[in-house]
């Protein structure tokens, strides 16, 4: 056994002396290539890599043959398939030193291979590309893609025909490269044309034009590739542009926090402008019981109304007219009267409110019970809502009250309406005080009531009354406050009608008797 090793240790020998170079020195690979494979762990090794293995000052180039093998002179062949650099490099040492144990080895590659991949799909020529073991998908694909290739869903397909999906979005912004795979001889790159592109621009941290995937809205545009909006945004004041059916005619919708919260669908092309404070003046809400004739057009006379109680002013005075809106009833408005306030920065609500008493002066608005609704984030940073009190009334009526009170943006300032009712009592059935309703007569209450009870109201009797004492006729629209009185019967009308009644009755009877005796004589 030991004859036939120190024969081919001669044989090893001498074939390392005719690869032998004068100078003794390791050689040093040059390329960038090689230097790139050196350094790379992941580096796998490919037919065509030419490497140099140098033992007692000589050194040997060996190739990678079409079959993935690589001969190691006479001491062996390793199979080199799926094996990356440092794990060849590693076998190669060890077979050596087990055969020449006092002998000082090294191995590096001297040239890496070019290998060939085929690109299909979203490309701009479609066909066999030349890269190399380090050359990753998206440095194939630069500059060869369309304007309608995708980077969310390239298609590998392995030799083998195996088929693998990769996200290049992923490996550009996060850095995970395992979504930009190194490539391998005969590997076809498949990009697929984008389902839907849309755009982000103004106050988020990272505008652009992004690829949405299936299933993603508008809070992943916003939170997860814009990465969220900036101190500077009004997440109130989103403008959202989209292309109308199908034509070039853009259509632009206001959108606000609800809707981003709500998770609206967006489509391609969809182009979403989140605007900042600097664009755009702050602002806050004032709703409910508030009345502006210039801005808010919610806010008018119901004109049925008004016809009715023209009407009877010319039967009779009614009480001072005054503007009551028709809204239902008043502590559950049907529709809500909002109006929109630019302010400063600093700005009080009591200089608002005593700058614009005229939308708070009114009848239906309950002045002492205000507040404001304001948003806030809790100690789990999760959005939530502060209720602040507020008396108006003393803001416009006193003096220097709650002008430390500074407007927030987006701010709500609510204005309850007065809960009216007007009292129905008398000759009903559930005698009580009932929610006031604008242009309703006076049937509509005693209807409350359960109506009229026949036992107690014979004639329908009735008196109509405002809180300040005045008669007003049937035909009237109710005011709030009213009192409507349905009369009973006198301590009398128990035995006078009756008697009445049976008087009538017994004259009825004598007619008629009378009618038909006439008749048999006429006979």
């Amino acid at each position: 056994m030991k004859k036939f090793i120190l024969i081919g240790v001669c044989l090893f020998s001498f074939v390392v002396g005719l690869f032998a170079e004068d100078n003794t020195n390791a050689f040093l690979p040059d390329t960038t290539m090689a230097q790139q494979a050196i350094a790379s762990p992941s580096y796998m090794v490919t037919p065509g890599d030419i490497y140099t293995l140098v033992m007692q000052g000589a050194s040997i180039s060996v190739t990678i043959d079409s079959s993935y093998r690589l001969r190691v002179g006479n001491l062996g062949i390793i199979n080199v398939k799926g094996l990356t650099f440092q794990e060849l490099k590693n076998k190669v040492e060890n077979l050596v030193n087990n055969n020449y144990l006092t002998t000082s080895v090294q191995f590096y590659i001297t040239n890496s291979a070019s290998i060939n991949v085929i690109i299909l799909g979203e490309v701009k020529k479609a066909g066999e590309v030349k890269t190399w073991s380090l050359g990753r998908v998206s440095e194939v694909l630069k500059n060869k893609r369309t304007n309608f290739a995708s980077k969310r869903l390239v298609i590998i397909e392995s030799e083998d025909g195996k088929q693998k999906t990769y996200d290049l979005f992923r490996a550009e912004r996060y850095g995970d490269m395992s979504q930009d795979p190194y490539l391998r001889p005969g590997d076809k790159i498949i990009v697929p044309r984008y389902d839907r592109r849309v755009k982000i621009l103004g106050a988020v941290r990272r505008p652009g034009v992004y690829e949405l995937l299936s299933g993603e809205q508008i809070q992943d545009l916003i939170n997860i590739y814009a990465e969220g909006y900036t101190d500077e945004a009004n997440k109130n004041e989103l403008l959202l542009k989209r292309f109308v059916g199908g034509t070039s005619v853009w259509e632009k919708k206001h959108l606000t926090e609800t809707d981003v919260l709500a998770d609206i669908n967006l489509f391609q092309n969809d182009e979403v402008n989140v605007l900042s404070y600097s664009l755009t003046r702050a602002v806050f809400y004032i709703e409910g019981a508030v009345f502006n004739e210039e801005k808010n057009d919610e806010v008018t006379e119901d004109e049925n109304v008004k016809e009715e109680l023209k009407e009877e002013e010319e039967e009779e005075p009614l009480i001072e007219e005054k503007k009551f809106v028709s809204i239902g009833t008043i502590s559950e408005p049907t529709s809500l009267n909002r109006i929109l306030v630019e302010f400063d920065v600093g700005t009080s609500y009591a200089a608002v409110v005593k700058e614009n008493k005229a939308w708070f002066v009114n009848n239906s608005a309950d002045l002492e019970n205000a507040y404001i609704r304001r948003k806030i984030q809790n100690e789990n940073s999760e959005p939530e809502e502060e209720i602040i009190k507020i008396d108006l009334k003393k803001i416009l009526y006193g003096s220097g009250f709650y002008e430390d009170l500074i407007v927030q943006a987006d701010d709500v300032l609510y204005v309850p309406y007065v809960q009216y009712f007007v009292l129905v009592n008398g000759g009903v059935n559930a005698v009580g005080r009932y929610p006031y309703q604008a242009g309703k007569n006076y049937m509509y209450y005693v209807n409350l009531a359960n109506g009229i009870d026949s036992d107690q109201n014979v004639f329908g009797t009735v008196t109509i009354k405002t809180k300040e004492g005045k008669r007003l006729s049937k035909k009237s629209v109710i005011p709030p406050e009213a009192v409507i009185s349905v009369h009973r019967n006198s301590p009398n009308n128990g035995w006078f009608v009756p008697l009445i009644i049976a008087i009538c009755t017994l004259i009825q009877t004598v007619i008629t008797t009378v009618g038909m005796v006439s008749g048999l004589f006429t006979k």
